[in-house]
């Protein structure tokens, strides 16, 4: 609640949370963690198209399931 009324906080938390002698570490979700991965021309032709083949065999069943 000292926040809300603009004072400051009884017990300064910063240091907990980050330590000033660490580096930050990438997390596996972040973009910066893959920036240095290049994908090559041949790997996101593979990657498409699997994806593509992927959708067409699950369209498919999911037809067929209906029909």
């Amino acid at each position: 609640m000292a926040g809300f009324y603009k004072e400051e906080p009884i017990y300064d938390l910063t240091e907990f949370f980050v330590a000033p002698d660490e580096e930050y570490e990438f997390a596996a979700n972040d973009d910066d963690y893959h920036e240095d991965i290049k994908a090559g021309f041949i790997t996101k032709i593979l990657e498409l198209s699997s994806v593509i083949a992927v959708s067409a065999i699950l369209g498919y069943q999911v037809i067929d399931m209906v029909a």
